[in-house]
């Protein structure tokens, strides 16, 4: 059996489309699944690697090298990398992401193409964005391990019914069994 996540929303409520291949069909079990119910805290933080993704894909990283100075002078040292930190933060906060699409080609691979809005603080607006779909060899070897953890994450969520731990409440009791 194979499974196969063609897509994922992001924002409340959530859809998934997914695929599921049984070993001995060609057919494909054909599922798209919506739920409001909060993602388990694992899907949520295996979609934080997006907002690194968007930043490199629509070269925002080059606009804050521009702003800042050469990036590569932030690795050596500690108080420069803060700079960069903040850069990315700032950035983060413009983006929400709201589709993450995983396109396949037998010639590329598997891909990755995220939908989001950028806030355009001095308008109070948004604009709807897409970044170009970068394919395997685009795509570093963090950031196809963190597609496939989406991946399954998003599946874990749809399928297996994997979500928010809730919080649970103990009140004490005068009642409490205190034995023999």
């Amino acid at each position: 059996m194979s499974i196969v996540v063609n897509y994922f929303t992001c924002q409340q409520p959530i859809k998934v489309d997914y695929r599921i291949y049984e070993d001995d069909l060609d057919k494909s079990l054909i599922t798209v699944v919506t739920k409001s119910v909060q993602p388990h805290p694992d899907f949520q933080k295996a979609c934080l690697a997006v907002y690194d993704m968007i930043r490199r894909f629509c070269e925002f990283d080059k606009l804050t090298e521009k702003l800042i100075g050469d990036l590569d002078l932030y690795e050596a040292d500690g108080a420069q990398s803060l700079k960069v930190a903040e850069s990315n933060a700032e950035w983060n906060k413009l983006i929400v992401p709201q589709k993450i699409s995983f396109p396949t080609s037998d010639k590329k691979g598997t891909g990755i193409k995220i939908n989001f809005m950028f806030k355009v603080v001095d308008f109070g607006g948004e604009i709807k964005m897409v970044t170009p779909t970068y394919w395997d060899a685009d795509l570093t070897l963090e950031e196809k391990m963190q597609i496939e953890i989406m991946k399954q994450e998003a599946f874990a969520y749809a399928h297996k019914n994997k979500q928010a731990q809730t919080e649970l409440e103990f009140r004490e009791t005068n009642n409490a069994y205190q034995g023999d």
